[in-house]
């Protein structure tokens, strides 16, 4: 059958001198694109859908949350604490909209992490390393539970995710686990192929051959099974975030006969979907962990039984709104008192515990003492326990009006991550663009992507990449179809 070729001039959603259309030879699909995404014009797909208006949305929620909520919170410096709030994700905004406005360009480069057919042809291998990782992860779980059996510790991650939250509780320190601090380094090196194989796989899933579909599910099963059996709400939230990600790189060709209405009921309904499924998993985790009760750390603030939410909802939906205002919350209560406490600079390592405590242990220095939230532990908030904002995370460096331009910075970041991934389905950008849904997910509560290795090394892995490697030009060649 006739073969179609892309000219190395690039064009939106085009991978250089990649092969498009049909193989009757029966060979490896998974080494070519989807005609739909390889041969795209400008303009073909539309415009992106805004997320951020989705993300304003949800940080204003939590906001409105944290004051109306069943948690009596004792707020200090109230007004500061809105303005500067407000303004964050004003600033947050204002970035991610100059990101759009100034990506009006395609990517012309041969860099091999930029095409997707490289990840496609090597998805074997990425899969098989990303299940042998997961798998020792597991193991590792699953021998500080103190059973030798994976299945019965697949079973309890369901069933007794509690257990599995206390063993993995137990021993922190890496060089006590099974692995070691080899099995941790390994992971976060590697972790930068980890995080675009799932939204890659699933956006080319027609492409694969039979043998990567069956791969690829199991490397997704795998990761699915290892988010839930750390006992933690981390775990389902990463799977929330790939299915976000899938669903918002998902694209109508205006050049088919797809309404704009089906497509965006579509979206929609996985979206419903995906957070139900978490809201459920996340329901039935805490409420496993907590034997149906609220003990959890406060500090000196109460629950407020005599709100709103216990007279209108049932009881299960009441459990569930009452551990999603805590953690949710709970990260604005530690940013109000950390508001007038003294700024003492911690050196740019202050947004991060992770590196922090890399340059802690290098150095010999105390850094944690200079953070604010070693400082804010008033009406009983304990460092390490409780949360505080991502902004509060930022102003160990940066102090309060620093953080505007750190969030207008990250909202560029996102901005460039996500059109460079919806048109052109860079991994790498992809890879950034789950990262940056996790971020935005965490702003309220804490600096998660800073906070663990994994996120921390991908983060600046992909940014560094994106930047080294990128060759900006600002006029789309013609495609020449043989």
């Amino acid at each position: 059958m006739e073969t179609k070729e892309i000219s190395r001039a690039n064009v939106p959603g085009n991978a250089p001198g990649v092969m498009v259309g049909s193989d009757d030879s029966g060979g490896d699909l998974g080494e070519v694109l989807h005609s739909d995404v390889s041969v795209a014009i400008p303009g073909s797909f539309g415009n992106p859908p805004n997320i951020m208006k989705y993300i304003q949305m949800y940080l204003l929620f939590s906001f409105v949350f944290y004051f109306v909520g069943p948690v009596r919170w004792k707020t200090q410096n109230l007004t500061v604490l809105i303005i500067l709030v407000l303004s964050y994700q004003f600033v947050f905004k204002k970035g991610y909209d100059w990101g759009m406005k100034r990506s009006n360009f395609t990517f012309n480069t041969d860099f091999f992490l930029f095409q997707p057919s490289f990840w496609l042809k090597n998805l074997v291998l990425l899969c098989t390393i990303n299940i042998t990782i997961n798998l020792m992860l597991f193991l590792r779980i699953a021998i500080q539970f103190g059973i030798s059996s994976i299945l019965e510790t697949i079973v309890l991650s369901f069933t007794d995710p509690a257990s599995l939250y206390r063993a993995t509780r137990t021993t922190t320190e890496s060089s006590k686990m099974f692995g070691g601090t080899l099995l941790a380094n390994v992971n976060a090196l590697l972790s930068p192929m980890f995080f675009p194989i799932i939204p890659i796989g699933f956006l080319f899933f027609k492409e694969l051959l039979f043998f990567k579909k069956i791969l690829f599910l199991f490397a997704v099963l795998t990761s699915f099974v290892l988010g839930m059996s750390t006992g933690c709400s981390e775990g389902i939230l990463r799977i929330l975030v790939f299915a976000l990600v899938i669903v918002s790189l998902s694209r109508s060709n205006k050049n088919k006969k797809q309404t704009k209405g089906s497509f965006f009921l579509f979206r929609s309904v996985i979206i419903i979907a995906a957070v139900i499924a978490f809201l459920w998993g996340y329901s039935g985790i805490m409420q496993n962990r907590n034997m149906g009760s609220y003990n959890l750390p406060l500090g000196l603030n109460t629950i407020n039984y005599d709100n709103f939410v216990f007279k209108v909802f049932p009881e299960s939906i009441v459990d569930l709104i009452v551990y999603l205002h805590i953690y949710l919350t709970q990260g604005y209560f530690g940013m109000s008192i950390s508001l007038d406490k003294p700024w003492r600079p911690t050196f740019f390592c202050g947004f991060s515990s992770w590196f922090r405590g890399e340059v802690e242990g290098l150095l010999g220095v105390d850094l944690k003492i200079r953070t604010f939230m070693s400082e804010a532990t008033d009406f009983g908030w304990e460092y390490g326990t409780n949360w505080h904002t991502v902004y509060t995370w930022f102003a160990c460096d940066v102090w309060w009006i620093g953080v505007l331009i750190i969030m207008f910075l990250m909202g560029f970041v996102l901005a460039k991550a996500y059109k460079d991934s919806y048109e052109n389905r860079n991994p790498i950008s992809i890879g950034l663009l789950a990262i940056m849904f996790m971020f935005a997910i965490y702003i309220p509560a804490n600096s998660y992507i800073f906070a663990d290795s994994d996120t921390f090394i991908s983060f600046f892995f992909y940014l560094l990449v994106l930047l080294l490697f990128n060759k900006k030009k600002k006029q789309f060649n013609t495609a020449e179809v043989s």
